[in-house]
């Protein structure tokens, strides 16, 4: 039925963000329950009724000394590597260690910064904000950085990965090898960290469609006019496969004109032909076939 959910944790709203310094975590403990309250007294438009029904449901049902216990608990074990995994999630943790491990391995030939930890005013380290090591370590001939004591991605993974190992080359090696440049982004990434690299690597090995693509896109998202620029410049280096650049013309159209509506039609036209080409489409014997295969150009 009809319910409220009410959340809490660092920033007062999902929609709103927080600093994190740099090599810190941030950690709470956050207890999840449910209750029946006063319809009238949960509606009304005196704030502070509300709030009380809520406080009283709490200092009933919730037990302080049980809650600080179990916070100190997993605060304990906060950085126990796991050894048992139920389930692996998508690898983007392991392409940032890379990417980190990578950034730190070239600073080293410049400077051997020393790592700061957030402390409070006694000088000790923070409660909550606590400094993490840098640990590294090599992965064959791979260099990744730990973010966490306690976290443990898989690398392998961001390796074999279609929608991450663009950017674990991009990471490691400085640019994209030829198999990622004869297939269709899966992707995104538009932050500064990201946006220096393909900028480098476009100095460093030369420019490409997927260099133009990606750099566009983050263009776009940072309100750079100069984004336009960048997808025809794609669509130059392939024009044939590159539904993207094509969309994201039209989106950036002054107007929506009749070349507008053709550069949305090139679009749609370009992404329906390399779904036939993959073998899209709705066929049940492929149900469990995993949905980020390369899509190879011609």
């Amino acid at each position: 039925g009809d319910h409220a959910e009410l959340q809490v944790g660092p920033a007062f709203t999902q929609f709103q963000t927080f600093d994190l310094p740099a090599e810190t975590t941030l950690e709470w403990t956050e207890f999840f329950g449910a209750f029946t309250g006063d319809v009238d007294t949960l509606q009304s438009t005196d704030y502070s009724k509300p709030i009380g029904e809520v406080t009283d449901w709490l200092d009933k049902n919730v037990n302080d000394t049980s809650f600080l216990s179990t916070d100190d608990w997993l605060k304990s074990i906060a950085d126990t590597p796991v050894t048992s995994f139920m389930a692996q999630g998508s690898p983007w943790g392991a392409v940032e260690e890379i990417r980190r491990a990578n950034m730190k391995s070239n600073r080293k030939t410049k400077s051997n910064p020393e790592k700061t930890v957030e402390h409070d005013k006694t000088g000790k380290p923070s409660r909550n904000i606590r400094g993490v090591s840098d640990r590294s370590q090599e992965t064959g001939s791979r260099t990744t950085s730990q973010l966490a004591p306690g976290l443990t991605f898989n690398h392998s993974a961001a390796w074999s990965s279609p929608e991450t190992r663009p950017w674990v080359e991009l990471a490691a090696n400085g640019t994209f090898q030829e198999t990622t440049l004869k297939s269709h982004p899966l992707s995104y990434q538009i932050g500064d960290e990201w946006m220096d690299l393909l900028v480098t690597s476009e100095s460093a090995f030369g420019g490409s469609w997927l260099h133009d693509l990606h750099i566009g896109v983050a263009m776009v998202e940072k309100g750079d006019e100069g984004a336009t620029d960048r997808f025809i410049s794609s669509l130059s280096r392939q024009p044939l496969y590159n539904p993207v650049s094509l969309r994201n013309l039209a989106v950036l159209s002054p107007s929506f004109d009749d070349a507008a509506i053709d550069l949305y039609y090139q679009a749609f036209r370009n992404a329906t032909l390399m779904a036939d080409m993959q073998g899209g489409g709705d066929d049940d014997d492929n149900e469990d076939e995993p949905k980020d295969k390369d899509f190879i150009l011609p």
